[in-house]
């Protein structure tokens, strides 16, 4: 079979180990790149001319473009996909940044690059994250096409299993019944699960300010002795800019821990009903594309603060490893809206679940969690685990007074039926793992043998989606 990898800066290397072995076993690979570094980066690797598309090489086309022609270009994907081009240009943090002519024309010149590409070397499944808007227009194009865009990566929840997702929905593929042994291991595994002791019954220590990242150094060599590898990718912003906002999250990070807003447990009143909302880190795909229509998160607390009986307050938790996201005044604004407090940030989320009568997530691991324990969970959009939730979208759509005042089933059977669902579907394996052992040059090789099992079989499924004559 033909396939295709969408490269993206943090997972090429271990796509390019992936795609090795894939090739081994008889499959060609083929590439879509919006970086001349990695596209220069893929062709020291072997993967040369026409198994490429380099996406900066069209920028004289899309710079080119009037802004009604890009719109009048893309008006078919819109119809097609169900997203809007708009959408998909403000869930992506750098490309919203530039002009309409920029962002439109770059999409509609793309969407045709990549049609072609897919068409002409018969790519019939790509893999890929949903990050980049370049990411999400391919999976637009794809459906278009009839083909699969997919990602794959953990389910979280047990965090050594991983499952391939239609890439801009987060829906886990389907590709077989649930058996015996699904069910089996569900039991087994919700029992642990909820047998668990706490593990931060002492407080955490808050990171460091400024958390140096390796990959740091090797941007800042590149932009200042290659700036030309750097130039029309659309996925990255100027060094200057990168710069600034590290240094922005640094002194955010350093105010919070000098001049903290957080009420410790304390002061709380012990008795208080209420409802638990833990910020995503932001930006990141999860909220602003997954969740995209609720992204302001400050927006987001607010609705449902003003939502809330006067019976329930509602605690706002940070996102503790990544303290300097928001800064302090961001956080304070929160505090001062009535009924909302800011719980530290080290208290531990498994103790504060165990108290709420709600726990509420845009789309975080935390609501599935709750969930698995019997405590009621609510997302802001609809994931993969929606079906655990007690509501889900827009809080102006839920009974919230009969969803605070719910009593709590831990045991109607709902966890274990999703889990073995989720067992079938899922594999054994960490492709998220695979990276980090790529940056640090040591082997996994066990890991790569697991992940390659799971991409067995789902090509598998892939074939049996395509008409006779194609597969």
């Amino acid at each position: 079979m033909h396939l295709a990898f969408l490269v993206n800066q943090h997972v090429t290397r271990p796509y390019a180990d992936l795609a090795r072995a894939l090739e081994a076993k008889g499959h060609a690979v083929f590439w879509l790149s919006p970086s001349r570094r990695w596209s220069r980066w893929l062709g020291a690797g072997g993967w040369l001319g026409e198994r490429v598309l380099s996406l900066p090489d069209l920028a004289p086309a899309w710079r080119a473009m009037p802004l009604a022609a890009a719109r009048h270009a893309l008006a078919p994907l819109d119809a097609a996909s169900g997203l809007s081009i708009a959408n998909v240009i403000l869930m992506d943090r750098a490309l919203r940044r530039r002009s309409s002519a920029v962002a439109y024309g770059f999409l509609a010149v793309a969407a045709e690059a990549i049609g072609r590409f897919l068409v002409e070397h018969d790519i019939r499944v790509c893999f890929g994250e949903a990050t980049w808007a370049w990411e999400i227009l391919t999976w637009m194009v794809c459906r278009s096409l009839g083909r699969q865009c997919l990602a794959f990566t953990t389910v979280r929840v047990p965090p050594d299993r991983f499952a391939f997702f239609d890439s801009a929905t987060h829906q886990v593929i389907e590709h077989r019944a649930i058996e015996s042994s699904d069910r089996a291991w569900a039991a087994e595994f919700i029992a642990a699960y909820r047998a668990r002791r706490d593990p931060t019954e002492r407080a955490a220590p808050m990171p460091a300010a400024l958390r140096v990242r390796r990959h740091w150094f090797e941007e800042l060599c590149l932009a200042l002795a290659h700036p030309r590898l750097g130039r029309d990718d659309m996925t990255i912003a100027p060094l200057r800019a990168r710069v600034g906002n590290r240094l922005r999250l640094a002194a955010n990070a350093a105010m919070l821990r000098w001049s903290p807003p957080f009420e410790s447990a304390a002061t709380r009143p012990s008795d208080q009903r209420f409802v638990l909302f833990c910020l995503h880190h932001q930006p990141e795909a999860s909220i602003d594309v997954v969740a995209a229509l609720h992204s302001d998160q400050a927006h987001a607390v607010e609705r449902l603060a003003r939502l809330l009986p006067a019976s329930h307050e509602l605690w706002v938790k940070e996102h503790a490893p990544w303290l300097g996201d928001r800064s302090r005044r961001w956080l304070a604004r929160l505090a001062r809206l009535p009924g909302v407090r800011l719980v530290d940030p080290a208290e531990s989320s498994l103790a504060l679940m165990r108290r709420a009568d709600l726990v509420v997530s845009p789309s975080g691991t935390v609501a599935y969690e709750a969930a698995l324990l019997g405590i009621p969970a609510a997302t802001l959009a609809t994931l993969y685990f929606s079906r655990l939730m007690v509501a889900q979208g827009d809080p102006l759509s839920w009974n919230l007074a009969a969803i605070l005042d719910r009593p709590r089933d831990p045991d109607d059977g709902r966890p274990a039926q999703f889990l073995a669902w989720l067992h079938a579907q899922s594999f054994a394996g960490c492709p998220d793992r695979l990276a980090g052992a790529a940056m640090a040059g040591r082997a996994d090789e066990a890991n790569l043998t697991s992940v390659l099992a799971g991409f067995d079989v789902i090509l598998g499924w892939v074939a049996r989606q395509l008409p006779a004559a194609a597969a």
